[in-house]
């Protein structure tokens, strides 16, 4: 799945990851791209990787992906941006 975003602005680090409000240019909606920040630490990666089989199942209670990509550089997932107001 290609999706076309823009990053809107930098969100808290998360985990492994650095987090960015992005718009998606295709629908507008606002979603969440996490980037493996040390990407190139393999005990990252496969933790990473970890953490998108997890989400990529769609279990009740958390958040579902929307596309992701474990060879891109850095590898990253966007999943549905989840305001707090």
């Amino acid at each position: 799945m290609s999706l076309n975003i823009e990053i809107i602005r930098p969100l808290k680090p998360g985990g492994y990851g650095d987090l960015f409000l992005a718009q998606r240019t295709d629908t507008g909606d606002q979603i969440v791209i996490k980037y493996l920040r040390d990407a190139h630490l393999p005990h990252a990666r496969r933790a990473f990787a970890r953490e998108v089989r997890i989400l990529s199942r769609r279990l009740p209670g958390l958040v579902r992906l929307l596309a992701w990509d474990l060879n891109a550089d850095p590898p990253y997932y966007l999943m549905p941006y989840l305001s707090d107001h």
